[in-house]
């Protein structure tokens, strides 16, 4: 049950008539696209609405008799601390933030169609946002509002879904924009779990001479340079005009075909079919 709200209802007029209150000098903190980092960005508190001390969310809703009246709507605010324009598809998604005293902090990038509709809305209390079948009509009032008040604050930040090369000419990898100057703002994100951890694989990391001094074992077969130029050569098909192409190893078990999988898949991430983040797929991965 949430706590009842302040009973200093001459400040809190005073906060809730206004166009937009700030929120009080605190910050929010917000995910910076990549490498783990954050950055604090200030908020306006949409009108209408109230942040309890406690943290939970609360809306007015005057009547007749009480103008002041608040109802609780969760037991925590969603904030939205980004606003994303997909240049490949040309839809937009919000990134949400709860945060949670003595939690971790639930941080994720949703389309802005499942942020503002009410049924697909609900699916995120499963991850951890205080949204229910119950309050998840108001929750979209509230996001609605709140993205209103913030669009000077949150600009639309140009991302894509799709990584490889862009229609500008430039690359997206899973953590890094190439471009024909060095590095870009563009930012990729992901729609699905299979696709996040997919990409979450798709990294930077060891020694480039080290690596290099273990491929040069493969010399002596062919057949595994092979599978290596293959894993190499997406990138040079756009530059070349070529077509895509399929590489199918037909052996005998235990014969070398997933070793030669991991050689292949070491030079764009982990290797590793085993970890939840292994570039490389089963085909017995939907059991």
């Amino acid at each position: 049950v949430l706590a009842a709200p302040p009973v200093d209802l001459e400040g809190s007029e005073r906060e809730l008539t206004a166009e937009a209150t700030l929120l009080g000098g605190k910050p929010v903190y917000a995910p910076n696209g990549g490498g783990g980092k954050t950055e604090t960005k200030m908020l306006t508190f949409p009108a209408g609405y109230h942040e309890h001390d406690d943290g939970s969310l609360w809306a007015t809703k005057p009547t007749k008799d009480n103008p002041e009246r608040r109802v609780p709507v969760a037991h925590g605010v969603v904030w939205i601390t980004g606003r994303l324009h997909d240049l490949q598809t040309g839809e937009e998604s919000l990134d949400l933030l709860h945060r949670r005293p003595g939690e971790p902090d639930v941080a994720i990038t949703v389309s802005r169609e499942q942020a503002m509709t009410k049924r697909e809305l609900t699916k995120l209390g499963g991850v951890g946002l205080p949204v229910h079948s119950e309050n998840a009509a108001e929750m979209v009032r509230f996001l609605s509002a709140l993205e209103h008040a913030n669009r000077t604050r949150l600009p639309l930040t140009r991302v894509t879904s799709v990584p490889g090369w862009q229609k500008d000419g430039t690359f997206v990898t899973a953590d890094r924009h190439l471009t024909p100057d060095g590095t870009g703002p563009l930012r990729l994100v992901t729609r699905t779990r299979g696709e996040a951890q997919l990409t979450d694989g798709l990294r930077a990391a060891g020694d480039p001479a080290a690596w290099a001094a273990a491929v040069a074992e493969i010399a002596p077969f062919p057949r595994v340079i092979a599978v290596l130029l293959a894993c190499l050569a997406p990138p040079l098909l756009r530059v070349l005009g070529a077509p895509g192409f399929v590489l199918n190893l037909g052996a005998a078990t235990s014969t070398g075909k997933t070793t030669a999988q991991r050689i292949g898949a070491s030079a764009w991430g982990n290797p590793n079919e085993r970890d939840h983040d292994g570039v490389i797929q089963k085909w017995d991965a939907t059991r």
